[in-house]
């Protein structure tokens, strides 16, 4: 009877043992799957963080010894006559400076705007700045860099030749294109020519776009075109230039 008693008290210890296990390990189980499932999202976020950074030109955070990363600026306020526009730019890095810099010939030569030392830059909107390009240099003691550049377009001024047509050399026979760049919407193209110097002037008829490529003459020889550039407001013409053939 004792033996019975024995069996039975063992056979029970090791039902409860074998229950107490099994609950054990399931409850490890799901601990290490949620553990799992942290660690992988953070890991995914810190490569996702890492990858916008280099592909935005960004230098790690934290890093002294990178030089200063940017991303590109943007025109926040709208393009109204007598409004405001700002521009900013976002960067990266220990230490940073800011200078922003304008160019007045469609980005061929840059100067630095005094007092323009912070991420963002007002400028007021007015006929005299239409058509500027703006971009900021970021720098650190690391280095430096420069943002792309934006254009500040204003609404209802007229417009604003930002390069001129160049003089085009060319033996007879040969093809040349004039060109012109100009600021303001709903802008309209028309090249002009001379044959006395300037005195007068008469529309080249299909000349309608900001470049205009002639197939070179002997009679074409020291003719002066020059580009009528017109919107709702007013219209600008380019300078001259004349062509020369060989």
């Amino acid at each position: 009877m004792n033996l019975k008693r024995i069996i039975i008290l063992l056979l029970a210890m090791a039902f409860v043992l074998a229950l107490f296990t099994g609950c054990h390990r399931r409850s490890h189980r799901r601990a290490y799957r949620r553990a799992y499932r942290r660690s992988y999202r953070r890991a995914h976020r810190r490569a996702h963080r890492r990858s916008h950074r280099r592909a935005h030109g960004c230098a790690h955070r934290g890093s002294r010894r990178r030089k200063a990363g940017h991303h590109n600026p943007a025109c926040k306020d709208d393009r109204g006559r007598g409004g405001n526009a700002t521009f900013t730019v976002e960067a990266s890095g220990e230490g940073l400076t800011y200078q922003w810099q304008y160019s007045t010939d469609n980005g061929n030569t840059w100067k630095s705007k005094k007092g323009a030392t912070s991420s963002s830059y007002t400028v007021n909107a007015k006929s005299s700045v239409n058509g500027i390009l703006y971009r900021c240099k970021v720098k650190n003691s690391a280095g430096s860099v420069k943002s792309k550049s934006a254009r500040l377009t204003v609404d209802g001024v007229k417009p604003r030749i930002l390069t001129q047509p160049e003089a085009q050399s060319a033996a007879a026979g040969e093809s040349v294109t004039f060109k012109v760049a100009a600021a303001g919407t709903g802008l309209t193209y028309q090249w002009q020519y001379s044959k006395d110097g300037g005195q007068t002037w008469h529309n080249k008829k299909g000349a309608a776009s900001a470049s205009y490529k002639v197939k070179a003459k002997a009679e074409y020889d020291g003719i002066l075109y020059r580009c009528r550039v017109s919107n709702t407001v007013g219209k600008a013409f380019s300078e001259s230039a004349q062509l020369t053939v060989k």
